[in-house]
């Protein structure tokens, strides 16, 4: 990846998505390839930006941003690797953890017009797997089938810890970010991919 100036303008040699979607070959879906190599582009146009940037704060939200796309990618392969060793069925749904669901609700006593008692009938049902299954889970999930080890698990779950903390609503005092963080999250994405590669390859856990 090269940068060039030219009448002082600044540009950027990044690689095409079609490039970038030969790292993800081991993905058949081509709608999340694309995707995840989209991702991965605009983090090569953060990294190249923040090269540029002398400002503290500036180059801390384009950490920020980093560590936030590739929490998404890391995210999105774990679920993938999932549905793949369900479908190949290296391991069973029924790994999967419980939810209480609420089947039945009403209203047994009115204390006042601010306050009243509720009556709730629950049936604990099996989390199914699909879209809506989020980080935690499939963290959690992954590690209790093989997927992820101990070390990779907790890498993971740091990585989500983060991404969760980032957003601004859940601040309680500004946090800047630096190289170290993102090139951490890189680090833990490429041992993650390179651990799902292996598998899907393998197609053993």
């Amino acid at each position: 990846m090269e940068k060039s100036k030219d009448n002082n303008k600044i540009d950027f040699i990044i690689p095409s998505v079609s490039q970038l979607e030969g790292r993800f070959l081991f993905i058949d879906d081509k709608v999340l390839r694309g995707n995840l190599a989209r991702t991965f582009q605009y983090i090569h146009l953060l990294i190249h930006l923040e090269d540029d940037l002398e400002e503290k704060e500036l180059k801390s939200s384009i950490h920020k941003d980093m560590i936030l796309h590739t929490a998404i990618i890391i995210e999105s392969c774990l679920h993938y690797c999932l549905g793949k060793a369900f479908f190949l069925d290296l391991c069973k749904e029924d790994v999967m953890p419980f939810d209480w669901i609420v089947t039945t609700e009403h209203v047994t006593h009115d204390i006042s017009d601010i306050e009243k008692i509720i009556g709730l009938k629950m049936k604990k049902e099996r989390h199914k797997y699909g879209r809506q299954t989020n980080f935690i889970v499939i963290n959690r999930v992954a590690k209790q089938v093989g997927i992820l080890d101990e070390p990779l698990f907790k890498k993971s779950e740091e990585l989500r810890e983060m991404r969760n903390r980032i957003h601004l609503g859940g601040l309680i005092s500004i946090e800047d970010y630096q190289k170290k963080d993102s090139e951490n999250a890189f680090k833990t994405a490429k041992k993650i991919i390179e651990r799902i590669e292996f598998i899907i390859h393998n197609r053993s856990l």
